[in-house]
């Protein structure tokens, strides 16, 4: 086999592979808990956030300028990790968000100190592309205090949605 070939089969296999035991290690958590006030937002080595539908808090209704806080949870799935026992919160924090609707761009952070999380941004992605805690969790919140998307159809720099469909869909919006 040529270096060529064996660099596309392993570049393919990566890539798919990576792929494949992302969306499979998704399946992993469970999509929602306590009858669907917790909604994963992210999942990863064990370890699963949940945003806190119940505890949205509206801080700051000034359209096109938004700020929202919430819990989120995080929770130890042992199995996963071929380890016994049952799942247990290991922590819960008060999550912010200032939205800029205009600009399709949110903030995370506490008053004073904002940071912008910007999908238009290619490290931004690639860090959500690994750990999608900041916009789904932002968009939950987003959801549940307005009942509507604030991103929905938005596309990142890489091309791709910021939010799935199928986020929204888990979510009965």
């Amino acid at each position: 086999m040529s270096i060529l070939k064996i660099r596309f089969v392993l570049v393919f296999c990566l890539t798919f592979g990576l792929f494949f035991s992302t969306v499979h290690a998704n399946d992993l958590y469970p999509k929602a808990l306590n009858d669907g006030d917790w909604v994963i937002v992210s999942g990863r080595q064990g370890v699963a956030w949940y945003a806190v539908r119940s505890s949205v808090n509206v801080e700051e209704y000034n359209p096109p300028y938004y700020q929202i806080a919430m819990e989120i949870v995080t929770m130890n799935f042992p199995r996963v990790n071929n380890r016994e026992g049952e799942p247990y919160v290991t922590g819960k924090n008060i999550a912010r968000f200032r939205y800029n609707w205009d600009r399709k761009v949110i903030y995370t952070g506490n008053p004073g100190d904002w940071h912008l999380w910007n999908h238009h941004d290619s490290n931004a992605l690639t860090t959500a592309g690994g750990w999608p805690k900041i916009p789904c969790s932002a968009e939950v919140a987003f959801i549940t205090a307005y009942n509507m998307r604030f991103y929905d159809k938005t596309l990142g720099a890489n091309g791709y949605r910021v939010i799935s469909e199928e986020f929204y869909n888990s979510l009965g919006i």
